[in-house]
């Protein structure tokens, strides 16, 4: 066990409260780091491949702007931590972080990281949840600028879509219905489950389909893309806002499955085309994040990190607006 690397990340945040085993087992996962100043870590655009603790030292963290010039959105001070989405859902980093005076701290890579879990450790589930959290929280907050105005954000004019129609309840059997699961367990969402995981977790759930134009709630449930496509907009003043188009394995309505829901901007969710969903009502979602069975860490590790892809999507777009 490195002791050093146990005292640089009792201090951070994100480990706070794990037990002195958990961090031991974090500790003997990460890498020194050190950094000059004016030394760059990352750059907008990288593969997100780890997180950062910083211990000493000063970080900037800025954004790159259409007209090639660079803007500071912030600082990162010792015990703080930057690039933990990174260890979730991959995709490229939203900012360049450089080093403002001589820094140095630990390191834990995304693909060590994914070694615990695969073995669903516990200590994993632990920084999963909170890493995901702080995304889901961080997506609720761009939604509602987008929806408040807030960066000024000139909405797009957008076709309503078609009332919403209801949907025919599937068979219970998914082989009846052309989507077995062999086939379920290819789809990225589930890509991690094995066989008897996938059969606890859609027991009870209703597998549902609706064509084109169909317009779903995301206040009622967490909807699960099988197979077709999803778009989901922002509602505004001045109209709506395209935030996500989810294609196979993408979910849509994260935010509502926040205690914070009754806050949540309104949402608009219309099917681009004939699709099968898979229907998780928001209390079955929440005690699925809850739970410490294998399939609702699997089903955590696969929510939060399309949590991240999603808060990528939005970033994507209020990036030039900044």
């Amino acid at each position: 066990m490195n002791a050093a690397s146990v005292t640089q990340l009792v201090d951070a945040p994100l480990f706070d409260g794990l037990a002195d085993v958990e961090l031991a087992e974090l500790a003997a996962l990460t890498m020194p780091w050190t950094a000059a100043a004016g030394e760059t870590l990352f750059r907008q655009g990288d593969r997100g491949d780890r997180l950062l603790v910083l211990n000493s030292g000063r970080l900037d963290v800025s954004v790159r702007l259409p007209d090639g010039c660079e803007r500071s959105i912030g600082s990162i001070a010792p015990g703080e931590i930057v690039g933990e989405l990174a260890l979730l859902g991959g995709g490229r980093r939203a900012a360049t972080v450089r080093a403002s005076s001589d820094s140095s701290g630990v390191a834990l890579a995304r693909e060590t990281f994914e070694l615990l879990r695969l073995q669903l450790r516990p200590v994993a589930r632990t920084v999963v949840r909170r890493i995901g959290e702080v995304a889901l929280r961080r997506l609720l907050t761009r939604y509602t600028a987008i929806a408040t105005g807030l960066r000024h954000l000139p909405l797009r004019s957008m076709p309503a879509a078609g009332a919403f129609s209801k949907f025919e309840p599937a068979a219970s059997d998914f082989t009846s219905n052309g989507l077995p699961d062999l086939h379920l367990a290819e789809i990225l969402f589930f890509r991690r489950f094995s066989t008897a995981e996938l059969a606890a977790l859609r027991a009870g759930l209703r597998l549902l389909r609706a064509p084109r134009g169909t317009q779903i709630d995301p206040s009622e449930a967490l909807w699960i893309v099988l197979r077709g496509a999803v778009q989901t907009s922002v509602i505004g003043s001045a109209g709506r806002q395209r935030v996500r188009l989810a294609g196979p394995g993408r979910c849509v309505g994260h935010i509502c499955v926040l205690d914070e829901s009754p806050r949540a901007p309104q949402l608009e969710a219309v099917l681009r085309e004939r699709a099968i969903l898979l229907e998780v009502p928001h209390a079955q979602a929440q005690q699925l994040l809850e739970r410490n069975a294998a399939a609702a860490q699997r089903f955590t590790a696969a929510f939060f990190d399309d949590v991240v892809l999603a808060l990528q999507a939005v970033d994507a777009q209020l990036v030039p607006l900044l």
